[in-house]
């Protein structure tokens, strides 16, 4: 699935309004998830944030389509923490790099393939939050349906978590607790 360019640069605006306007991080990176999940139709999505101490990704928050309960895949999410090579997040950590995921149902490295189960999640992809060269954490998105690699978006979303990356470098405010 591609050719969405400009719906992604609509987005891309919509998004440097937001982060104009976050006060904090946490703030923008509620306001990445909901736009891009709403825009692009993503049903849910999760930032994570890497404790450069210990190299482990850990849950800072989640977001789901506009009335959906909270799905077990977010409960999930915010018990468990990833190491580099580790899922989707892990994965994402270990390249530096996007990572996409067809069908959940078919990858090995999908620890939360349960919880994905449950929601009838399919499709997946993440992109490091980065700023400058420092790898920060993650920005993952989930969907009902099995997508086709898309490096159009993934262009564009590895790009946004640049920006969210350099908001989060600033110090805005301190990494949530799970």
């Amino acid at each position: 699935m591609s050719g969405g360019g400009d719906r992604y640069e609509e987005i891309g605006s919509a998004l440097a309004r937001d982060f104009d306007e976050a006060s904090s991080f946490t703030e923008a990176a509620a306001k990445l998830l909901e736009t891009v999940g709403e825009g692009l139709g993503w049903d849910i999505g999760c930032v994570w944030r890497l404790d450069p101490s210990t190299n482990v990704l850990h849950f800072v928050l989640s977001w789901h389509k506009h009335g959906a309960p909270v799905s077990e895949l977010e409960k999930m999410s915010a018990r468990v923490t990833f190491s580099p090579g580790v899922g989707l997040p892990g994965r994402v950590l270990s390249t530096r790099e996007p990572a996409w995921i067809t069908d959940v149902e078919t990858d090995r490295s999908f620890p939360r393939v349960s919880a994905a189960a449950v929601e009838g999640i399919r499709g997946a992809f993440g992109v490091p939050i980065l700023a400058g060269r420092e790898f920060l954490g993650v920005i993952e998105f989930f969907s009902h349906h099995v997508r086709e690699r898309d490096d159009e978006l993934l262009r564009v979303m590895a790009s946004t978590g640049s920006e969210l990356g350099l908001l989060m470098a600033r110090g805005s405010d301190e990494p949530e607790k799970a």
